[in-house]
């Protein structure tokens, strides 16, 4: 006697290529259960219930090809979704990288107006020497014709200018 006689019977599918097993999903006190039963046994009780209750080859078969197309569906809403979460992601993340590119194109602009602005600035000039000469580069140099050229420095720009040989 099958065991099935006792419960209602959900689905049965085939859980493998080979179709040599068959998952029987069933029902107990309102909670579904699955049960396995080797296919190829034709003599077994469970397969015989099941061919007497609807479940032949064919419906099982059936059972199993929607099953597939099911699984199928819910993986292709999940890799949606992954893939919209991971277009948020790297939009958010390109549209912050913009914003910091346009945050140094700014302080970039603010750096230049600011050369420029005190270019002739004896003051400015001055501190941007001391600064030139804690360059390591500048330090380590032997170039004194280099160097006298930039104590002589009378803006900012010739500073720059002289100073770029270094770097």
């Amino acid at each position: 006697m099958s065991i099935l006689a006792n419960y209602k019977i959900i689905y049965a599918r085939f859980t493998n290529p080979q179709h040599d097993t068959i998952e029987v999903l069933y029902e107990d006190e309102g909670v579904s259960r699955p049960y396995y039963v080797p296919a190829l046994d034709n003599k077994h009780d469970d397969v015989k219930y099941l061919a007497a209750n609807g479940w032949d080859f064919e419906a099982i078969l059936g059972a199993t090809g929607d099953y597939q197309q099911g699984e199928k569906k819910a993986l292709l809403r999940i890799y949606k979704s992954l893939a919209a979460e991971e277009v948020n992601r790297l939009e958010t993340e390109m549209k912050e990288k913009i914003e910091k590119l346009k945050q140094q194109e700014l302080e970039k602009s603010s750096i230049i107006t600011a050369i420029v602005s005190n270019n002739d600035d004896d003051e400015a000039v001055f501190r941007a020497k001391l600064a030139v000469f804690e360059l390591p580069k500048v330090k380590a140099s032997k170039d004194k014709k280099l160097k006298g050229a930039i104590r002589k420095a009378n803006t900012l720009l010739e500073l720059i200018s002289l100073t770029s040989k270094y770097i």
